[in-house]
């Protein structure tokens, strides 16, 4: 979750695997692979060889298709691993029934349930062929740290994933899954189960799931969980002309504490066919917040320091509709309003950053930055931020560079996790 929250931890000694090369990530959670075989390959993480999490908790296993072009490259995977949630890890009985639950995610909604059932003599060792009696966990994988393998229509829904732990275990028959329905469908609503393939690292449709009558949970009820990995619950693929969310828009927003709120979500939706789109509040969960129908400026009342609000806004073409579940938070931190990723022109090899118009300070001070994460991976980095928070940096190739500016005032810091692509010049 560090890297939901704008804070990244390096994972130091990750065995990473990309066909038949193996090596480890160092200290700074880097690694090197010169021998990387060209094309298409799958590229593993296993998580269990890291040192422990600064939580104490052991990393996940990841699995992804990549492409590795001929040549020398620096390829930026924007990969991200969640920690195992073990404390709700239930140990696989082959003689009954396993019912795997995680009561930290059931928390997500009130009433949900949180379950994976393991028939009797389902799960066995891929490996050996043996059956699994170890332990089986559920865990959340923010919905920042999704693979690139994902489509963009299902980063855009952004669901709610998890991973069951450990990779390397298959059920037969499938193992039917049951999740909090955090998107708020509808009663009756059926959603297709998606799961992450650790042999192809592609996703996969494997069942079909329902919304529960009382409207709290997605159970499946057709095909399940057929190996261990990356799990979620989606809708159908938006029809072509339809509203769609956009998904390079978050659904987590940032406001000032204790102030009227006032946010536009017109630039998180867009129409297949260029339709102009009207909007309304579908809920607010008693809010009392109001929406212009045309520009989908949404007003609500002040929301107290560190609380949060739900909300489920609607855009419609006059035909078709698309919706979209935001949390609101409020906080007197500074509030990071710019991009992720910033992209140079292919002639510049130089960019500036003004910082101090990317932050909103809620308490209408001074703030003071701090550049942090560095640009460890930039060769010879010629990178400075000042007192103001204008911040530069050279590139001398072609390259992707993470780091972070943090930003703080009297009430906190605040520090993204951003992306710099840099372009070789001439």
């Amino acid at each position: 979750q560090e890297a939901a929250n704008g804070n990244t931890v390096p994972v130091v000694g990750a065995t990473i695997n990309l066909g038949a090369v193996s090596v480890l990530t160092d200290a700074n959670g880097i690694f090197s692979m010169p021998a990387a075989p060209e094309g298409t390959s799958n590229f593993q993480i296993v998580g269990s060889t890291a040192a422990l999490a600064p939580n104490g908790l052991t990393y996940t296993d990841y699995h992804n298709a990549i492409a590795v072009p001929a040549g020398d490259s620096l390829l930026d995977l924007g990969t991200f691993y969640s920690t195992q949630m073990t404390a709700n890890a239930v140990t696989i009985d082959p003689t009954t029934t396993t019912n795997v639950g995680n009561v930290d995610i059931d928390a997500l909604v009130a009433g949900s349930r949180t379950n994976l059932a393991v028939a009797p003599n389902s799960a066995t060792v891929i490996a050996t062929g043996q059956l699994f009696t170890g332990e089986l966990s559920i865990s959340v994988v923010p919905g920042c740290c999704t693979p690139s393998a994902m489509p963009a229509w299902v980063v855009a829904e952004d669901p709610l994933i998890v991973t069951v732990q450990p990779l390397g275990i298959a059920f037969d028959p499938p193992a039917p899954l049951d999740l909090p329905n955090t998107k708020g469908y509808a009663p009756g609503t059926q959603l297709d189960l998606w799961s992450l393939n650790p042999e192809t690292g592609t996703f996969e449709v494997k069942g079909v799931g329902q919304v529960s009558v009382d409207g709290t949970t997605v159970e499946t009820i057709s095909g399940g969980l057929v190996m261990t990995d990356w799990h979620f619950f989606v809708p159908d693929p938006p029809a072509p002309g339809a509203p769609f969310w956009n998904f390079s828009e978050s659904t987590f927003r940032q406001v000032p504490a204790d102030q009227p709120v006032s946010f536009s979500i017109a630039s998180g939706f867009s129409d297949g066919d260029g339709d102009v789109l009207t909007f309304s509040i579908v809920s607010d969960g008693g809010w009392g917040a109001s929406i212009d129908a045309l520009n989908g400026v949404v007003s609500g009342p002040a929301i107290p320091n560190d609380e949060t609000r739900n909300i489920t806004v609607e855009a419609s073409d006059g035909g078709q509709t698309a919706m979209r579940a935001l949390t609101i938070r409020a906080t007197l931190r500074p509030i990071y309003i710019g991009p992720d990723t910033f992209f140079p022109e292919i002639d510049q090899n130089q960019i500036v950053i003004d910082f101090s118009e990317l932050y909103i300070d809620p308490l209408g001070g001074d703030l003071t930055y701090s550049l942090v994460n560095g640009i460890e991976s930039l060769p010879d980095p010629s990178a400075s931020l000042d007192e103001n928070g204008v911040f530069t940096i050279d590139f001398p190739e072609f390259g992707f560079y993470d780091f972070s500016v943090e930003a703080t005032n009297a009430a906190g810091t605040t520090g993204p996790y951003l992306t710099i692509g840099g372009f070789q010049v001439g």
